[in-house]
Protein backbone atom coordinates (compact mmCIF):
# COMPACT_ATOMS: atom_id res chain seq x y z
CA UNK A 1 0.00 0.00 0.00
CA UNK A 2 2.86 2.52 -1.06
CA UNK A 3 3.50 2.57 -4.53
CA UNK A 4 0.41 4.40 -7.15
CA UNK A 5 1.46 1.17 -9.36
CA UNK A 6 -0.05 -1.42 -6.65
CA UNK A 7 -3.03 0.08 -7.49
CA UNK A 8 -3.21 -1.47 -11.10
CA UNK A 9 -6.26 -3.10 -12.72
CA UNK A 10 -7.73 -2.38 -9.46
CA UNK A 11 -10.53 -0.04 -11.77
CA UNK A 12 -10.61 -2.37 -14.04
CA UNK A 13 -11.63 -5.20 -10.95
CA UNK A 14 -14.17 -2.93 -9.69
CA UNK A 15 -16.68 -3.33 -12.39
CA UNK A 16 -16.15 -6.86 -12.42
CA UNK A 17 -17.58 -7.32 -8.42
CA UNK A 18 -20.62 -6.13 -6.22
CA UNK A 19 -18.84 -4.88 -3.65
CA UNK A 20 -15.03 -3.90 -2.44
CA UNK A 21 -13.38 -4.57 1.05
CA UNK A 22 -10.16 -2.76 1.09
CA UNK A 23 -7.44 -3.35 3.90
CA UNK A 24 -8.20 -0.66 5.96
CA UNK A 25 -6.34 -1.45 9.43
CA UNK A 26 -7.74 0.66 12.52
CA UNK A 27 -10.25 1.63 10.51
CA UNK A 28 -13.09 4.04 11.90
CA UNK A 29 -16.83 4.09 11.11
CA UNK A 30 -16.65 7.79 10.14
CA UNK A 31 -13.83 6.34 7.40
CA UNK A 32 -15.85 3.46 6.20
CA UNK A 33 -18.45 6.14 5.84
CA UNK A 34 -16.91 8.35 3.91
CA UNK A 35 -15.57 5.54 1.73
CA UNK A 36 -18.90 4.61 1.17
CA UNK A 37 -19.87 8.40 0.65
CA UNK A 38 -16.93 8.07 -1.99
CA UNK A 39 -18.14 5.28 -3.91
CA UNK A 40 -21.35 6.73 -4.41
CA UNK A 41 -19.90 9.77 -5.75
CA UNK A 42 -21.59 11.99 -2.86
CA UNK A 43 -18.26 13.22 -2.25
CA UNK A 44 -15.09 14.40 -4.38
CA UNK A 45 -11.62 13.04 -3.84
CA UNK A 46 -10.19 16.23 -3.74
CA UNK A 47 -12.76 17.12 -0.88
CA UNK A 48 -11.28 14.52 1.43
CA UNK A 49 -8.55 16.05 3.80
CA UNK A 50 -5.48 14.27 3.10
CA UNK A 51 -2.47 14.20 5.71
CA UNK A 52 0.23 13.99 3.87
CA UNK A 53 0.92 13.72 -0.14
CA UNK A 54 0.22 10.46 -1.35
CA UNK A 55 0.01 9.61 -4.40
CA UNK A 56 -1.71 5.89 -3.50
CA UNK A 57 -4.26 7.28 -1.61
CA UNK A 58 -4.78 9.75 -4.32
CA UNK A 59 -4.68 7.38 -6.52
CA UNK A 60 -7.19 4.64 -4.25
CA UNK A 61 -10.01 7.93 -3.65
CA UNK A 62 -9.85 8.54 -7.57
CA UNK A 63 -10.34 4.87 -8.35
CA UNK A 64 -12.79 4.42 -6.21
CA UNK A 65 -14.87 7.76 -6.83
CA UNK A 66 -18.64 6.88 -8.24
CA UNK A 67 -17.80 3.55 -8.77
CA UNK A 68 -21.20 2.95 -6.50
CA UNK A 69 -19.57 -0.37 -4.94
CA UNK A 70 -20.46 -0.87 -1.50
CA UNK A 71 -17.40 -0.51 0.85
CA UNK A 72 -16.98 -3.36 3.44
CA UNK A 73 -14.07 -2.86 5.81
CA UNK A 74 -13.49 -6.13 7.54
CA UNK A 75 -10.35 -5.40 9.16
CA UNK A 76 -9.77 -4.96 13.25
CA UNK A 77 -11.65 -1.81 13.50
CA UNK A 78 -9.97 1.02 15.88
CA UNK A 79 -12.05 0.05 18.74
CA UNK A 80 -10.54 -3.16 18.89
CA UNK A 81 -8.30 -1.99 22.28
CA UNK A 82 -6.66 -5.34 22.42
CA UNK A 83 -5.57 -5.25 19.17
CA UNK A 84 -4.67 -1.68 19.01
CA UNK A 85 -2.86 -2.77 22.38
CA UNK A 86 -0.69 -5.30 20.50
CA UNK A 87 0.13 -2.59 17.81
CA UNK A 88 1.56 -0.11 19.78
CA UNK A 89 3.51 -2.92 21.63
CA UNK A 90 4.59 -4.54 18.15
CA UNK A 91 5.99 -1.32 16.94
CA UNK A 92 7.88 -0.40 20.45
CA UNK A 93 9.50 -3.87 20.21
CA UNK A 94 10.68 -2.98 17.12
CA UNK A 95 12.28 0.21 18.13
CA UNK A 96 13.73 -1.78 21.19
CA UNK A 97 15.50 -4.01 18.22
CA UNK A 98 16.78 -1.18 16.13
CA UNK A 99 18.00 0.85 19.13
CA UNK A 100 19.61 -2.12 20.87
CA UNK A 101 21.26 -3.29 17.50
CA UNK A 102 22.53 0.44 17.10
CA UNK A 103 23.91 0.41 21.00
CA UNK A 104 25.97 -2.38 20.06
CA UNK A 105 23.76 -4.92 21.97
CA UNK A 106 23.35 -7.52 19.09
CA UNK A 107 22.08 -10.63 21.69
CA UNK A 108 19.58 -8.11 23.25
CA UNK A 109 18.38 -7.16 19.64
CA UNK A 110 18.02 -10.38 18.45
CA UNK A 111 15.75 -11.46 21.23
CA UNK A 112 13.70 -7.93 21.25
CA UNK A 113 13.23 -8.73 17.42
CA UNK A 114 12.03 -12.68 17.72
CA UNK A 115 9.54 -11.10 20.32
CA UNK A 116 8.27 -8.53 17.67
CA UNK A 117 8.11 -11.28 14.84
CA UNK A 118 5.99 -13.17 17.17
CA UNK A 119 3.57 -10.50 18.34
CA UNK A 120 3.49 -9.05 14.68
CA UNK A 121 2.77 -13.25 13.59
CA UNK A 122 0.12 -13.01 16.21
CA UNK A 123 -1.38 -9.83 15.10
CA UNK A 124 -1.56 -10.75 11.49
CA UNK A 125 -3.38 -13.85 12.87
CA UNK A 126 -5.65 -12.20 14.66
CA UNK A 127 -6.50 -9.91 11.47
CA UNK A 128 -7.04 -12.37 9.16
CA UNK A 129 -9.52 -13.91 11.41
CA UNK A 130 -11.40 -11.12 12.09
CA UNK A 131 -11.34 -10.10 8.13
CA UNK A 132 -12.98 -13.70 6.94
CA UNK A 133 -15.44 -13.24 9.81
CA UNK A 134 -16.74 -9.54 8.95
CA UNK A 135 -16.40 -10.27 4.79
CA UNK A 136 -19.09 -13.27 5.59
CA UNK A 137 -21.34 -10.87 7.93
CA UNK A 138 -21.30 -7.72 6.02
CA UNK A 139 -21.89 -9.39 2.87
CA UNK A 140 -24.99 -10.99 4.41
CA UNK A 141 -26.65 -7.81 5.89
CA UNK A 142 -25.38 -6.20 2.55
CA UNK A 143 -27.98 -9.10 0.70
CA UNK A 144 -30.53 -8.99 3.40
CA UNK A 145 -31.42 -5.26 3.30
CA UNK A 146 -31.03 -4.90 -0.95
CA UNK A 147 -33.66 -7.13 -2.16
CA UNK A 148 -31.97 -6.74 -5.77
CA UNK A 149 -29.23 -9.15 -4.96
CA UNK A 150 -31.27 -11.97 -2.97
CA UNK A 151 -32.17 -13.79 -6.19
CA UNK A 152 -28.82 -13.68 -7.89
CA UNK A 153 -26.76 -16.94 -7.97
CA UNK A 154 -23.42 -15.44 -6.42
CA UNK A 155 -22.54 -11.90 -4.72
CA UNK A 156 -19.16 -11.13 -5.81
CA UNK A 157 -16.46 -9.18 -3.39
CA UNK A 158 -13.21 -7.90 -4.02
CA UNK A 159 -10.87 -8.01 -1.13
CA UNK A 160 -7.87 -6.57 -1.47
CA UNK A 161 -4.92 -7.08 1.25
CA UNK A 162 -1.45 -6.86 1.32
CA UNK A 163 0.89 -9.56 0.56
CA UNK A 164 1.43 -10.44 4.44
CA UNK A 165 -1.95 -12.42 4.46
CA UNK A 166 -1.81 -14.38 1.40
CA UNK A 167 -3.01 -17.50 3.71
CA UNK A 168 -6.10 -15.67 3.82
CA UNK A 169 -7.06 -16.12 -0.02
CA UNK A 170 -6.93 -19.81 0.65
CA UNK A 171 -9.99 -19.44 3.16
CA UNK A 172 -12.16 -17.35 0.95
Amino acid sequence: HALASDLEGLEKELIEVDAYAPEVFLWTPEQEKMLNDLSQGNIKPENILIEKEDDWEKNFYKILYNSKKPIFLIDMPASNTEVSRMNEEEDALLMRSLNLFLSGAFQDSIESHRKYIKLASDLELKRESEMKKNLEQKAKEFISTHPKYQSRPEFKVLASVGATHTPLFHDF
